[in-house]
């Protein structure tokens, strides 16, 4: 059966690439979708299978040691702990999760603002396709089987997939992440797309979860009509009824979900005082440990923050021994480095701002980011 892959561009304007994978994961086919256009959806669509692969610069990417047996305590734990890792409001969020592959296996989790998948899908909708399945394109490239990673050229910037890493970034800033380690670079589009096509196929993550996952298909006939009638006479018997089950059943959850997490904590942190909550011991021993790989953590944090500030590009990153993230960041005005500081502070760091110049008509920003000092 063939499924289809659809490549969604940055720019809006530009028209959308098509590819129809054979089962083998040949690219059969390929075509440009243009919103508007009316045959965009051949006849064979509605048996098969459509991935959107949507740029994933701001997708990132986090390996999680997560609970494999209940969808709800796994989301309640990615989202505490992409809190503590990544600039943005929880609120906001939308978060994906990859299936388990063992108990205590880490797994990818995406983080990505609610407007954003929104807007894809709204793109999908224009081009006149119907979405089964969307992963970012860092995820819809295949894992290497061996350490090194992945690195396909993309205009200015690079797609890189490796074990547990992936994410799309600026190539200078992806030369800084990746240096030293031994690097696979596609720089051909037919071997990019070939790549791309045949990870889509079965991707690592699905991130029509949840509030955005796929709504299944109704019943027909006098099937539906029955169930209907049923669901109608439960709900006209026993409002109240269902109503108090459902609340009793979150409360139960939830304490299930707040005694399964405190043992969590005492198993891996058997120093903790009585006195000192789960939650609060989880986090200062999450900060010990980001403290031993500062850079990842600041580097991943500022990726995410940047795109907040309209137009903004980074010039230049080091990381110093002292373990503050140095960067020149080019901006049009004072204030909004006010946006990066509260985007980085959700990450647990602080921005030290150590100068600003005027050029070109921009300002150029010198910034230390450093581990806010714990409570």
């Amino acid at each position: 059966m063939i499924t289809y892959i659809v490549l969604l561009p940055q720019d809006p304007d530009t028209p959308a690439l098509r590819l129809s994978v054979g089962e083998d994961g040949r690219v059969l086919a390929r075509e440009r979708l243009r919103a508007g256009d009316t045959a965009a959806q051949p006849a064979a669509a509605a048996q098969a299978q459509t991935v959107l692969v949507v740029p994933g610069t701001q997708a990132p990417a986090l390996w999680l040691e997560l609970p494999a047996r209940n969808p709800v305590q796994a989301l309640a734990a990615a989202r505490a702990l992409v809190a503590e890792r990544l600039a943005g409001s929880g609120e906001t969020l939308h978060i994906a999760i990859a299936a388990a592959v063992g108990d205590d296996a880490p797994r990818p989790v995406v983080a990505v603002e609610r407007a954003l998948m929104t807007h894809w899908l709204e793109r999908a909708a224009a081009l006149g396709i119907t979405v089964d399945a969307l992963v970012p394109d860092h995820l819809a490239l295949p894992a290497p089987e061996d350490d090194g990673v992945v690195v396909v050229a993309d205009g200015d910037e690079r797609i890189v997939r490796g074990p547990r890493l992936a994410f799309r970034s600026e190539a200078a800033l992806a030369a800084l992440v990746l240096e030293g380690r031994p690097q696979q670079v596609i720089e051909t589009v037919p071997q990019a797309e070939a790549l791309l096509a045949s990870g889509a196929r079965q991707p690592a993550i699905d991130l029509l979860q949840y509030d955005f996952a796929r709504t299944p298909a109704q019943p027909r006939g006098a099937r539906a009509w029955r169930r209907a009638a049923v669901l109608a006479a439960v709900l006209a018997l026993s409002p109240l009824l269902l109503w108090g089950a459902e609340a009793l059943r979150y409360t139960l959850a939830a304490r299930a979900l707040e005694a399964q997490a405190a043992a969590k904590v005492d198993a891996a942190l058997p120093g903790r005082a009585p006195t000192q909550p789960p939650l609060a011991a989880a986090r200062a021993a999450l900060r010990q440990a980001q403290a031993r790989d500062g850079f990842a953590h600041a580097a991943s944090a500022l990726f995410a923050a940047v795109p907040r500030i309209e137009g903004a590009r980074l010039e230049r990153l080091s990381y110093g021994e002292d373990g503050a993230l140095r960067a020149t960041l080019s901006h049009a005005q004072a204030d909004e480095l006010d946006v990066l500081r509260d985007a980085l502070a959700g990450a647990g760091l602080a921005l030290q701002p150590a100068g600003t110049r005027r050029a070109d008509g921009r300002l150029h920003s010198e910034l230390d980011i450093l581990p806010e000092p714990a409570p």
